[in-house]
């Protein structure tokens, strides 16, 4: 097998990119007041994993990108489940 490098990795066209250019372009048409509140959940049963983790980046990347482009004023509300 040859060396794998960043070079020949190849992204098929479709998926997301094809459909948006941005990010905010999926959530665009809720977006309608001047104060957002994005709600998320965490189980506290047990430790933290990749999802868990991933949920809480993609939680906090969207209301920062929501605060510099549309210019709202974004919460976040996190709910602890058992």
């Amino acid at each position: 097998m040859g060396q794998h490098t960043f070079a020949n990795v190849i992204y098929p066209p479709g998926g997301i990119q094809e459909v948006c250019a941005d990010l905010l372009d999926l959530f665009n048409y809720k977006i309608n007041s001047q104060e957002i509140i994005i709600n998320t959940s965490v189980q506290l049963n047990c430790k933290p994993h990749i999802g868990t983790i991933t949920t809480f980046m993609c939680t906090f990347a969207l209301a920062q990108r929501i605060q510099v482009v549309q210019k709202r004023n974004v919460s976040i509300l996190v709910d602890f489940l058992e």
